[in-house]
């Protein structure tokens, strides 16, 4: 499964690809993401038609609910609201188990460690 929970057979239908080329983009994929990260190169993305991430927002100032790039929220800079211009929005589409949760070095350097009681 990938990071949606998605089979690769229905990987390979959103691709519009055979499943034995989806095999082979993903293999090829793993081992130059795997490279990079252990060589300390940098990961260029480039040809295709591929679509960035966005987040579902809603702006703390009106509520005005909006898409943004995952990349502009990624870098401080804040989405600025359509409605009010405002740059307080918060995800809305996060997964709800994840709130109050954050990584942080537990024991052993390791694992999630909650701010909540419970």
């Amino acid at each position: 499964k990938d990071l949606e929970g998605l089979e690769q057979e229905e990987c390979a239908d959103r691709m519009q690809v055979s499943r034995p080329t989806f095999q082979r983009v993903l293999s090829s994929a793993r081992e130059k993401v795997s490279r990079a990260l252990v060589e300390g190169k940098a990961i260029r993305i480039e040809g295709g038609t591929y679509r960035l991430a966005a987040w579902r927002l809603r702006c703390g100032d009106c509520s005005y609910e909006f898409e943004a790039p995952a990349a502009m929220y990624h870098r401080g800079a804040g989405a600025a609201c359509p409605r009010c211009g405002a740059r307080h929005g918060r995800r809305i589409d996060e997964d709800p188990r994840a709130a109050g949760r954050r990584m942080r070095r537990g024991r052993c350097g390791r694992g999630w460690e909650t701010d909540e009681e419970g």
